[in-house]
């Protein structure tokens, strides 16, 4: 029981982003009782994401998430959502021990590759860096589709 809720989320289309980090931030709670994960969720202005944008959201927090844990062993998490007109940007920040030397795109490690291409599919970007003191920060960033500019008619 504890593997469904990884290989099928609750959707972000159906039950929202919002919710959908907050149950997997709520689950990783009650499986790492001794690490802080701390949220912040500021969407101002973001218009509604298209479906595929929330899931690519979704697994960015869920694939920084178990790298932190996992592979950085990190004891403290930061997952941060802020939104605007022009997009949204999904940022996770831990104290673990940092980025390998031979670097995230290293050959066996699918994940984070698998990422970068979907949030490039959607014109967006990943970025992946030393996190100050320690530990590593995770950041994709998904532009929304603009919409034009309606037309005044006679």
């Amino acid at each position: 029981h504890g593997i469904i809720p990884r290989l099928a989320p609750l959707v972000p289309d159906n039950f929202g982003l919002l919710e959908a980090l907050d149950d997997l931030v709520e689950r990783t709670r009650r499986s790492q009782p001794g690490v802080t994960i701390e949220t912040s969720f500021e969407l101002g202005g973001a218009s509604p994401l298209p479906p595929e944008a929330a899931l690519t959201l979704y697994r960015a927090a869920q694939e920084g998430l178990t790298n932190a844990l996992r592979h950085g062993q990190a004891q403290q998490v930061q997952i941060a959502l802020q939104g605007d007109a022009q997009g949204m940007t999904l940022k996770v920040a831990d104290d673990g021990r940092g980025l390998p030397a031979e670097g995230w795109r290293r050959p066996g490690h699918f994940g984070l590759r698998w990422l970068d291409e979907r949030a490039q599919n959607l014109g967006g970007e990943l970025q992946l860096a030393a996190n100050a003191p320690r530990g590593v920060k995770l950041e994709v960033r998904i532009p929304l589709p603009q919409t034009a500019p309606m037309e005044a008619t006679p």
